[in-house]
């Protein structure tokens, strides 16, 4: 269990800070907020991930068929 559990935590911790910052405020706000408001505030969220810095790297490292560094923004 606490290998599965440390692998997790190294996989998250590739993962681009921004995104997962903003991915715990929604799961939080899920349990607090109506269905409707959460869903405007995801599609929000969603619509600055897709250009952001971290979503540029993402996808050209898809094309280049390399894995991303996301290790460069905080």
């Amino acid at each position: 269990m606490l290998d599965h559990a440390l692998e997790r935590c190294r996989k998250l911790s590739t993962q681009p800070a921004a995104s997962l910052r903003l991915t715990k405020q929604l799961m939080k706000r899920a349990q607090q907020a109506l269905i409707r408001e959460t869903m405007s505030f995801e599609a929000e969220v969603f619509k600055q991930r897709l250009v952001s810095l971290e979503a540029k790297e993402a996808f050209a490292a898809f094309f280049e068929k390399r894995k991303p560094d996301f290790s460069k923004f905080a």
